[in-house]
Formats: structure tokens, sequence, C-alpha cells
């Protein structure tokens, strides 16, 4: 039986992976056009999308790593880079990102089930950095 977690992120990933199928097939006017949410087009959202894949997941570097999670400054540097990219920019970034972040931290988690730990990046794994399922909160 499962867990509400792992209903929800199973939820999740089925939703993201649907709209990852659909985005390599929208042409230019539909990512300039308006999405659902009030005064974004479909760009925008995929760029706060992808801007916050790539956010996440340097906060959950850090955090294995010991160190604080980014602060303003870094998020607004990405925002920033992602606001300056061009409509298709942003649609193939949202698609790279949020690879990146779910294949990140499934690789990273698969390591610490077997008992590996360690980071998928080649750094070193901390032995004080917080681990998913140890019991430390993160």
């Amino acid at each position: 039986m499962s867990t509400l977690a792992d209903r929800s992120i199973a939820a999740l990933r089925t939703t993201h992976d649907e709209l990852a199928a659909v985005v390599p097939t929208l042409p230019d006017e539909q990512l300039t056009g308006p999405s659902g949410a009030s005064e974004w087009t479909v760009a925008q959202v995929l760029s706060h999308l992808g801007s916050g894949a790539e956010i996440a997941l340097a906060g959950y570097r850090a955090a294995l790593d010991g160190e604080p999670a980014p602060g303003q400054d870094f998020n607004e540097s990405v925002w920033d880079r992602w606001n300056a990219l061009s409509p298709e920019q942003q649609a193939t970034g949202f698609l790279e990102a949020t690879d990146c972040l779910g294949l990140g931290l499934a690789l990273e988690e698969a390591l610490v089930q077997v008992g590996l730990g360690g980071r998928v990046d080649g750094e070193p794994d901390h032995g004080d950095a917080p681990q998913r399922g140890s019991g430390t909160p993160g």
C-alpha cells in the first residue's frame, strides 16, 4: 500500500511527464499566447517551472553538502537569466531543468538506497549531510 506522499509524487510525475510530452509540439504562437495564469504567457509559465526546478536543485545540493540554501540573490539571478530567454529557450530550458532535477534526485536517492550514499556529480558525500529516509529532518 502506498502512502499519500507516494501517490502525490506519482501524480506530480505523471502530470510533469504529460506536460513535457506536449511542450516540444507547441508552436511559437502557443508559447507566446496566454496561459491559465493571469498575465503570463505559456512560455513564462514554463520559465517559472524551469527556474523553480533549478532553484530547488541548488537547495537540495546545498543540503547534501551541509551548506545553507542559496539566498534571495541567487534566486533573483536565476529568474533574471530565465526572463532574458526567448520563449523557445524558456520551453527548452523547462524540459532540461526539470529533467535534471528529476534525474539528479532519483539517482541520488538510488545511491542512498543501495548504501553507497554519495553524489552523482562526483563530489564526495558528507557524512553529516542530511539524507532522505535517514530520519534526519531536511
